[in-house]
């Protein structure tokens, strides 16, 4: 049995997380990783953390790395 492909999505993250989420929505194709570049600005964090909760629930099989 062949193995799943993984298809990842790298993303530089700023201050405007819902770009990331709307990126992975209209990829195309199915979207097994998230890899986020970010910051240690506060702002930006925080932004991470909204990422993983609306991932958690959009998509709950994609991994954020």
């Amino acid at each position: 049995m062949p193995k799943k492909q993984k298809t990842a999505i790298i993303a530089p993250l700023g201050l405007s997380p819902p770009v990331i989420t709307a990126g992975t929505d209209s990829a195309g194709f199915r979207v097994s990783d998230l890899v986020i570049i970010a910051t240690k600005d506060p702002a930006v964090l925080a932004g991470l953390d909204l990422i993983r909760v609306g991932m958690s629930i959009r998509a709950p099989k994609v991994q954020i790395r």
